[in-house]
């Protein structure tokens, strides 16, 4: 019978709160958690091998470390391993003395006797011809990755793969490094894949243009829309100061704070505001700081026009974020480029309109139930806010809003199962 190896690599090592790809990721392995003949692998470059998964423990426990399965039958007169075995657990008996003494050295043993034993004990993946791997997100940057994944191809294994976004390749001057690795590992893997799975018609076409212009064979590829049910938490406001007073009104914008993100539009905005006397309420911008993003952030925090209308909060909390989104007038994306654009989703779903940028797959989410703008132009921005600061404007846009048709994560899974077993539409 066919077999589903699922790659979840970045889910099981990713050390924060779940947002954009890891939410995808994690959303659709809860999912395929139960079905038949799928198992859940992880890769070990220090052993250069794909293991086996404890999905249950590695979806609830998750930040904890890696819950791997064990090899079913292991030779009882292998002394070396029971030795390592008892090595490594007086290892950790007094790792807390090993620890504050020699920091690094401890940390070092631990991963050698965990890579060890790993390497002896740990069940790798068995694919064989005929079987699927599922790369939910590639490690792009890893060429021995990339190596075994060609090796499990040839192998007569059919690779299926994701692609969020080509934002590397399309847009390098947000990416840095990651633009030679990423055009590395797609030039290599996805001419192999037998299916290849995204989340955007914008994505899709970026991919396929990618791929004739590099004069690459192109797979099959087929579009799933991400789910927008999310499950909600309960909100919590921000002990900040600034919500203090819950009646201050303020726009929210969600994202990382980098040069992608487009915050430094919103920047312009209030100070073309400020010129012309125009007074906005002020804006909270909710997420981590990413790459190259010091210049802006200390612009923003700095400009005496507008460190007092922007909070910038990179360290947000699940509850703390359902408050904002409860309790703004509305939100704002600008984002330049985009493989889909969750906080679009996440904004109807919690009933606020958002205002957005007109560019790459960001339209697909919500179509003209909302309205957009140039991400080049401050002009266009601030009259989409000003309009909605009028009296009943607001309201109106939310009436609208109210027709969003929203996508389950069921509804997104089983768009996947389908694909996978080519019974699903273009």
């Amino acid at each position: 019978m066919k077999h589903t190896y699922i790659d979840i690599t970045q889910l099981v090592h990713w050390p924060g709160r779940l947002t954009g790809i890891p939410r995808v990721m994690n959303e659709l392995a809860a999912r395929y958690a139960d079905a038949k003949y799928t198992s859940f692998v992880t890769w070990d470059h220090r052993t250069s091998s794909f293991y086996e998964l404890d999905i249950e423990k590695s979806l609830s426990r998750r930040g904890e470390g890696i819950f791997y399965k064990m090899a079913a039958e292991r030779n009882p007169d292998d002394r070396l391993v029971d030795a390592g075995m008892g090595l490594f657990n007086f290892a950790k008996r007094i790792g807390h003395k090993i620890k504050q003494l020699k920091p690094g050295l401890y940390t070092k043993i631990a991963s050698r006797f965990n890579q060890t034993i790993l390497s002896v004990q740990g069940k790798t993946m068995a694919a064989k011809a005929g079987d699927d791997l599922f790369i939910l997100w590639g490690e792009w940057a890893d060429e021995s990755y990339r190596q075994a994944v060609i090796n499990v191809h040839n192998m007569g294994v059919s690779i299926v793969h994701i692609v969020y976004d080509m934002l590397p390749i399309v847009t390098p001057q947000y990416s840095g490094h990651s633009t030679d690795s990423m055009s590395h590992y797609y030039r290599e893997v996805i001419p192999l894949s037998r299916l290849v799975l995204s989340i955007s018609e914008s994505t899709k076409r970026d991919l396929i243009t990618w791929l004739e212009k590099e004069k690459l064979s192109k797979p099959v590829v087929k579009t799933f829309r991400l789910g927008d049910d999310f499950s909600f938490v309960k909100p919590q406001k921000p002990q900040h100061a600034a919500f203090r007073n819950k009646d201050v009104p303020f726009i929210l914008c969600v994202g990382t704070i980098e040069a992608r993100k487009n915050h430094t539009l919103l920047y312009y905005v209030y100070k073309l505001a400020k010129e012309r006397g125009i007074v906005l309420p002020g804006i909270v911008a909710v997420g981590r700081k990413g790459w190259q993003s010091d210049d802006i952030y200390n612009i923003i925090t700095s400009d005496p026009d507008t460190k007092d209308l922007f909070l910038l909060m990179t360290d947000t909390s699940d509850e703390e974020l359902a408050w904002l989104y409860d309790n703004c007038l509305f939100t704002v994306y600008p984002s330049f480029y985009e493989g889909w654009g969750l906080p679009v989703a996440e904004s109807i779903m919690h009933g606020k309109v958002s205002l957005a940028s007109d560019t790459s797959s960001i339209p697909e989410i919500a179509g003209g139930l909302i309205d957009y703008f140039s991400p080049y132009s401050a002009d266009e921005c601030l009259a989409m806010i000003q309009k909605l600061l009028v009296p009943g404007r607001l309201r109106q846009a939310e009436e609208r809003i109210e027709k969003y048709k929203k996508t389950s994560w069921d509804d997104t899974f089983h768009q996947v199962q389908s694909h996978m077993e080519g019974q699903y539409g273009k």
